[in-house]
């Protein structure tokens, strides 16, 4: 395989006899996945689109419930305050690899904390195997 930088990558059949080392499962977006986790309290009937729907129905729930709002205050009132999080649904269901990028630190921390307190989903799958999927989740509070 040509790389582009002068490099060439060959991919080498494995010798009979040498151990076969299992791979990591790939980390998957939500769009590229052929079965969406599955939140607690969806049901496993649905079909994609609505996997997909509860998935963020119920993570937007959860995430309201449960964020402290009372963070925003010292903000600048008539603001929206934007909080993006990123993270891996692993193949265990839990939420790992939590990025976050917040107006202050209390924030970022904040939604640590919540993302690390979500539920055990059933993990997305590609192909019947369970896969690391990304997930983004923007959390939008205004400030009166």
């Amino acid at each position: 395989v040509d790389t582009g930088k002068g490099e060439s990558v060959v991919d080498v059949p494995a010798v009979k006899g040498s151990p076969v080392k299992s791979e990591a499962p790939k980390n998957s977006h939500i769009n590229g996945v052929s079965e969406v986790p599955l939140f607690p309290g969806c049901d496993v009937s649905l079909d994609r689109t609505e996997r997909i729907e509860c998935l963020n129905e119920k993570m937007s729930r959860f995430v309201q419930r449960r964020f402290d709002a009372d963070l925003t205050e010292n903000l600048k009132g008539g603001n929206a305050v934007k909080i993006t999080v990123v993270f891996t649904i692993g193949t265990d269901g839990l939420p790992k690899d939590i990025q976050v990028k917040a107006p202050n630190a209390s924030l970022e921390k904040e939604a640590l904390r919540v993302i690390n307190n979500l539920p055990q989903m059933k993990p997305g799958k590609n192909n019947g195997v369970a896969v690391n999927v990304t997930y983004v989740l923007p959390i939008v509070y205004m400030v009166r």
